[in-house]
């Protein structure tokens, strides 16, 4: 994580550029918002785009924090970040760490029986033990004092129970984080490029699947998957944050429950069965696997069909995808009906 600075070395650069002449980060030149992170009007609709855009993004990973850090910054520390500077110098700016949503992995039953001998317990005790919880970087905007997003998403592997802080990954851990990936921050056409508009984060998922029933001749799937992270504004200035995502190769979409603090795997928002295929340190440590099973905890599901239905009914010119962020507020609203029943507390 970028190093903190003490909050009267801000003011003090602040003041200093201001009386240079500088523009602050609030939607002006040179330091434009829109300008300094990764913005996008246009998702990818079709499976090769999807494919292609999770490809192009592999700079946009998930950034990983180092061990020992708090699992959450609530409040707005001043941080330098390398897309903030002037003339190449980074410059100081109210960053706050939030949490999104938390991935659990296990592996199930069936594909216990080939875990080594040596080292499948730990494995097992390892994945029911620790999580990774999925969090947002919050701007302040210095003008205003609104709060908007920055474009990466971080990642952090914590334990279920004790304290809430950091720890180092697996390998594995690490690898199905880089495939986690920012498309960037999703701005409306027509709409302006202040704090306001830079709240809906868009993210592409891929894995390696290979389903239940398959046979053994038949290889892993990539299978890609659209992800929203939605900020909403509070009476006392703050942001709600909303999370979405997409299953069944972006059939379904789902909206999230709030992120908690889960207690197992399976509590996780977004659950995954998975088979290791690879190992390393002479079949110690896994390296690698494919997802056989998963589900999502949501709050409503809505099929394909729902919101093609809600557009056209607005009267909105374009697909589904062309109008995220109208569908996204209308169903933190209640305001799009779903076709889908709830199935218990998650959606396969």
């Amino acid at each position: 994580m970028p190093k903190l600075v003490p909050l009267g070395l801000v003011v003090i650069c602040w003041v200093a550029l201001a009386a240079g002449g500088a523009r602050s980060v609030s939607g002006r030149e040179p330091t434009d918002l829109a300008n300094q992170l990764k913005t996008i009007r246009i998702l990818p609709q079709t499976e090769a785009e999807v494919a292609s855009a999770h490809e192009r993004a592999k700079a946009f990973a998930c950034e990983q924090l180092p061990a020992g850090e708090s699992l959450e910054i609530t409040s707005f520390i001043p941080e330098r970040l390398p897309e903030f500077s002037i003339d190449a110098r980074s410059l100081p700016v109210p960053c706050s760490r939030r949490a999104a949503l938390s991935v659990g992995i296990d592996i199930l039953p069936d594909d216990r029986v080939g875990l080594p001998r040596l080292s499948g317990g730990r494995i097992l005790d390892y994945l029911h033990e620790h999580y990774v919880c999925l969090e947002l970087r919050l701007l302040r905007d210095l003008d205003s004092g609104e709060a908007y997003f920055h474009h990466r998403l971080l990642a952090a592997t914590t334990t279920f129970t004790g304290a809430r802080l950091t720890v180092d990954p697996y390998e594995l851990i690490s690898r199905t984080i880089q495939d986690i990936r920012s498309l960037g921050l999703l701005l409306d056409r027509g709409k302006a490029k202040g704090p306001e508009d830079l709240r809906t984060l868009a993210l592409v998922f891929k894995n390696m699947r290979i389903p239940d029933d398959a046979g053994p001749r038949d290889k892993p799937q990539a299978v890609y998957e659209l992800g929203f992270i939605r900020g909403r504004s509070k009476s006392d200035g703050g942001l709600t944050l909303h999370t979405f995502a997409t299953t069944e190769n972006r059939k379904l979409l789902h909206y999230l429950e709030p992120f908690t603090h889960p207690r197992r795997p399976q509590q996780c928002s977004l659950f995954a069965g998975i088979r290791i295929t690879d190992y390393k340190f002479a079949e110690l440590l896994p390296a690698d696997a494919v997802t056989r099973r998963s589900s999502v905890q949501a709050r409503r599901s809505f099929v394909r069909k729902d919101l093609e239905t809600f557009v056209e009914a607005q009267g909105w010119k374009g697909s589904v995808w062309d109008n995220t962020t109208g569908i996204l507020d209308a169903i933190i609203d209640g305001k799009l009906t779903s076709s889908v029943d709830r199935l218990g507390e998650s959606v396969r």
